[in-house]
């Protein structure tokens, strides 16, 4: 494969994985947990900001460190979370106990 390909494989998964994250919280915030319109902006306001930040960051870092490198690790780390709330619902620890605004 040319490594056109392998960029177009990686930024092509990555999309699809960014959108199925961004449906299932909004499914899990409005659905779920039942929130108000309000909470839902929160949730989501808060689900974004970080990585507004980290972009800014992650492309500080790549242009003094390498690219690959900065992409390999940003990638791992932003595995976890996925992984925690996968681990929550099938533990079924998922409850809707936070303070109304």
């Amino acid at each position: 494969m040319k490594p056109i390909h392998y960029y177009l494989l990686g930024a092509g998964s990555w999309f699809l994985a960014y959108g199925i994250q961004v449906v299932v919280f909004a499914w899990l915030i409005t659905i779920v947990l039942h929130e108000s319109a309000k909470m839902v902006g929160f949730a989501q306001m808060a689900f974004m900001v970080p990585a507004t930040l980290f972009m800014l960051m992650g492309g500080s870092l790549a242009d003094q460190l390498g690219g690959r490198r900065v992409v390999i690790a940003g990638h791992i780390i932003a595995s976890i979370a996925p992984l925690f709330l996968t681990l929550v619902i099938i533990t079924n620890q998922l409850n809707s106990t936070t303070p109304r605004f």
